[in-house]
């Protein structure tokens, strides 16, 4: 709510207002899905977004459906898994601190999608060579790096699956790949596969979401 990435793009819409009248004002929006016009029902979406000539502080985000939380243009918006609208409108106003004196500088409609099992399940498969497994020292998820978005990693299960072998089953703590981890990994072949899977990580507000997919990683 990685690469093989989903292509994610940055919509960048031109504003001249009176607030900021003298300036050609830029802003843009990230979303975390498949599409940038598209928000997931029954998801934790990280909304991002950004617009010069303005201190991120005092803008404020507001959405029509859900609950939208953050500040300092880094939000999440949880919506509901059923009786969702067809499509949510995310406004952002200018709040210069004195009651009752916003002025809305950005809006934009997206579409709601209803996340479905095959979202959730299918991994995210990415190649990785037998020299870069062993220089591989923290874990990371591409699709919210690919935003900018700022979170870290709390826990996570890696499942390493030897060509040959039996798989073997480590628990992590934070984003760092352990040492019991790191002396299973250096005898790694080509052929094997590691798989991450029930990732939580956190947002700065402090709150923790598990990430839906695994990723695996092929060891080529």
């Amino acid at each position: 709510m990685i690469r093989i990435f989903f292509p994610f793009l940055l919509l960048v819409l031109f504003f001249s207002n009176g607030i900021n009248a003298q300036n050609n004002t830029y802003f843009g929006i990230y979303l975390n899905a498949p599409k940038t016009d598209t928000l997931l029902s029954g998801f934790d979406n990280p909304v991002q977004f950004s617009a010069s000539g303005y201190s991120l502080k005092y803008l404020k985000a507001y959405a029509t459906y859900g609950e939208l939380k953050g500040n300092g243009g880094n939000y999440i918006l949880s919506i509901p898994k059923n009786n969702v609208p067809l499509e949510i409108t995310i406004t952002v106003n200018y709040d210069s601190g004195f009651k009752g004196n916003q002025t809305e500088i950005f809006k934009r409609k997206f579409h709601v999608r209803a996340v479905t099992s095959f979202d959730l399940t299918q991994p995210i498969k990415m190649e990785i060579s037998l020299g870069e497994l062993k220089e591989f020292k923290y874990l990371s998820i591409p699709e919210l790096s690919n935003q900018g978005s700022v979170y870290a990693i709390q826990s996570f299960t890696m499942v390493y699956i030897p060509k040959n072998k039996s798989a073997i089953t480590l628990q992590g703590k934070g984003s760092e790949i352990s040492m019991p981890m790191k002396n299973i990994i250096s005898q790694g072949e080509k052929g094997d596969k590691i798989l991450f899977m029930n990732i939580r990580y956190s947002y700065p507000d402090g709150k923790v979401t598990t990430y839906p997919r695994k990723i695996e990683l092929d060891v080529k």
